[in-house]
């Protein structure tokens, strides 16, 4: 075994900073470097060995070597939470997505590195959502935050779909392969399901939707529209700094002033609270000021304990399913791992002292003690998992990597600017003679030029 200690590695940052890794006992042979010589993965795995110096200065693979070295001690609980309602089956389900959510964040990074992957957004630390996807049922609809990564893989591996599978579509994604089957290589979002809705945004504007989504079940039946079922949860996801943006806000107080109403709105409105809204501190304004203002019931789980994730979400989607309302649901005390992006400089707003706190902070350990004390799993099969799914997500990244791009502007355009119905043909209106006389060089304020414009446009 080789000690690992004073290792130079990046928090989510270009500059590098030399920080003890307490001394953490790593076994080589549990590295998983397995680099496949097929022609179509050659050049991604050839650029790996070429930079490996560089991936070990990753904090992801710093504390990547302190899990497997953690899962090689091995961990149990003397006295383990009751799993309640949580069933062995499901946890098992919930560990896999955490895990992959895990292993396909690393991989995102080290793409990145190697200017293979486009998309470094990161869900780390926020693994154990992973039980909204399977709490929610295969009909709900659900429109997900880009960290809530989790809770989409566990949907689909709930739905019978195979972990290969799901990398392959993650890792073309963050490559921007022009087969990823949710954006077509024009973006890499969560989603891909008949209920999933893509959220590109990060200012919560998929909220308002979401909103109308749950108003629109009564409206659409009695138009002989059946899409959804009768008994509709809507669920939409933020972060805590989305609370202050007018899309939530207006959504809901749509919301709020439906049940007032007495209108049927079975929404759940989840908010993961990192207490970072980017490089902005939240100070504890969502759960001191924000919350109390809110008129719905409230549940509040610890984002880092799987069981507890587990009950409160269980509760929060059968109360809205049940009563047609609203609720809120808060994801407390959850670390934002590696930075919001790889080109995140933290250093400008955080100590070192704290992103290296929050960077050591895996919820996945405990996890995985909680399930190895039930019984359920065991660390051993634990790790042969982990070096698998790492296997396969190298591999999915190095054949995405290899796979075509959008390449021409008119390609993009075609696809962004598509209308939503055909337009039918008109023949021009005639310009004004004012909007074609040369001005004098007249300084006028901006106002003035700004109407021109649109009414030039108009």
């Amino acid at each position: 075994s080789m000690r690992v200690s004073n290792f130079s590695f990046r928090y989510g940052s270009r500059s590098p900073f030399t920080l003890p890794v307490n001394n953490a006992i790593v076994q080589p042979s549990s590295r998983v470097r397995s680099f496949s010589v097929s022609p179509q993965s050659a050049d991604y795995l050839k650029l790996k060995r070429e930079k490996e110096k560089e991936i070990l200065g990753l904090s992801e693979d710093v504390e990547r070597l302190r899990f497997i070295s953690q899962l090689e001690q091995g961990s149990s609980l003397s006295n383990p939470t009751p799993l309640g309602s949580l069933s062995p089956e499901n946890a098992l389900l919930a560990l896999d997505a955490a895990l992959l959510t895990n292993i396909i964040h690393y991989e995102s990074r080290v793409s990145a590195l190697l200017g293979q992957g486009f998309y470094t957004i990161g869900p780390a630390g926020e693994e154990l959502l992973a039980p909204i996807g399977l709490i929610l049922r295969p009909d709900d609809a659900m429109a997900l935050h880009y960290r809530h990564l989790s809770a989409q893989i566990a949907r689909q591996l709930k739905a019978g779909r195979s972990p290969k599978e799901i990398i392959l579509d993650r890792a073309r994604g963050h490559t921007v392969s022009s087969m990823d089957p949710v954006t077509g290589g024009h973006h890499c979002a969560i989603g891909g399901g008949e209920f999933d809705y893509l959220v590109t945004s990060t200012l919560a504007s998929q909220a308002p939707p979401a909103v109308g989504r749950a108003l629109s079940v009564s409206l659409a039946r009695t138009m002989g529209v059946k899409k959804y079922p009768k008994d509709l949860v809507s669920f939409v996801s933020v972060g805590d700094g989305s609370v202050n943006h007018a899309h939530f806000l207006s959504a809901v107080n749509l919301a709020e002033y439906s049940q007032h109403r007495k209108f049927k709105c079975p929404t759940v409105f989840a908010i993961s609270d990192n207490k970072l809204s980017i490089s902005l501190h939240g100070y504890d304004y969502l759960l001191d000021k924000y919350v109390k203002k809110l008129q719905m019931p409230v549940y509040l789980a610890e984002g880092c304990d799987l069981i507890d994730v587990w009950a409160k979400t269980e509760e929060a989607v059968a109360y809205a399913r049940k009563h047609k309302c609203p609720v809120a649901l808060i994801y407390c005390n959850l670390p934002r791992r590696f930075g919001h992006a790889a080109t995140d400089r933290q250093i400008a707003y955080l100590s070192l002292e704290e992103i290296q706190t929050v960077a050591s902070t895996n919820p996945l350990v405990d996890a995985v003690a909680t399930l190895v004390s039930h019984g359920i799993t065991t660390d051993e099969e634990i790790l042969k998992k982990f070096q698998s799914y790492s296997q396969w997500v190298e591999e999915a990244f190095a054949q995405a990597a290899s796979e075509p791009k959008i390449t021409s502007r008119a390609a993009v355009a075609a696809h962004n600017s598509a209308p939503l119905a055909p337009i039918p043909p008109v023949a021009p209106l005639p310009v004004p003679a004012y909007y074609e006389t040369p001005r004098k060089n007249k300084k006028e304020p901006m106002r003035k030029h700004m109407t021109d414009g649109l009414n030039q446009l108009l």
